[in-house]
């Protein structure tokens, strides 16, 4: 049987709850080692890593915040000196505040504004800076924009990025 992500290298931000320990889960069955991100809950990281090492593939876990833009750089460095790199990027990680808008504080609004959209530049640029030094292949679904946005937006984010955020 063939594995769909076999001897990939892949990394999840949010990979403890939901949306994103599912795809650590799945992304690890069919063939990818899975490094994940987590702010709160060792407990769950520690299933998550089993979860992964139960396919036989390798987990890592990082209790780090995706707004920590030093923490990134020295994950993405450890992943690059531990497995080679990283072939496959899933932010996920998000937050969500239920105030009504009305209600909302400004301490509410920057933080889900600071995880939420910030921290896709804290994760992805050292991810990839790693991938233009060490892995051939980091091709994760091209962009679908119209030519106008595409020509606006050609140096804003790699062609291979897949944003995957769940709110």
């Amino acid at each position: 049987m063939t594995l769909l992500l076999e001897g990939k290298r892949a990394f999840v931000t949010g990979g403890t709850r939901g949306i994103g320990a599912a795809i650590c889960d799945v992304f690890a069955r069919e063939g990818a080692d899975v490094a994940f991100s987590f702010w709160s809950r060792e407990d769950l990281a520690a299933e998550v890593r089993n979860k992964i090492e139960a396919h036989h593939r390798r987990a890592a876990s990082f209790k780090v915040s995706v707004t920590d833009r030093v923490g990134m750089k020295r994950l993405a460095r450890e992943l690059v000196e531990q497995w080679g790199g990283i072939d496959l990027l899933v932010n996920n990680a998000a937050i969500n505040r239920g105030d009504n808008f009305a209600t909302t504080t400004d301490r509410s609004w920057d933080e889900v504004i600071h995880t939420n959209v910030d921290s896709l530049f804290a994760v992805t640029k050292p991810i990839y800076k790693q991938r233009s030094v060490c892995c051939k292949c980091m091709l994760f679904g091209p962009r679908r924009a119209g030519s106008a946005d595409r020509r606006n937006s050609r140096n804003l984010l790699p062609s291979w990025l897949v944003i995957a955020t769940a709110l």
